[in-house]
């Protein structure tokens, strides 16, 4: 559903799968849902939620992808100072979690 643009009813699967089992993934798509839709600060809410989601497991290499989201969102709500921290953590996050073509990602490392 996001992947054709169809906002509301995405939000509307994001929440009822956040009933069912609370984790990052659904939280991080909500988020950028509420913020395509313009619902900046509950876009913020849900971003945020995936991040703190995200710390209960191990380091997943799509935070950064979160952060800019955050950052977009803040920055419309003009909450600037806010919005550059969270685009600096997304770029410290992506650098930090690029890898050479031979390394493993993380999720193949027992395959």
């Amino acid at each position: 559903l996001y992947n054709t643009q169809e906002y509301q009813l995405s939000i509307d699967a994001f929440n009822q799968s956040l009933t069912l089992h609370k984790d990052w993934e659904s939280s991080q798509g909500l988020g950028f849902a509420l913020y395509n839709t313009q619902q900046y600060k509950l876009a913020i809410d849900a971003l945020n939620r995936s991040l703190t989601l995200d710390k209960n497991w191990l380091a997943h290499d799509k935070d950064w992808l979160s952060y800019k989201g955050l950052g977009s969102a803040l920055l419309n709500i003009q909450e600037y100072r806010l919005a550059i921290d969270a685009y600096n953590q997304s770029l410290v996050l992506k650098k930090a979690n690029t890898r050479s073509p031979l390394q493993p990602s993380p999720e193949n490392i027992y395959t």
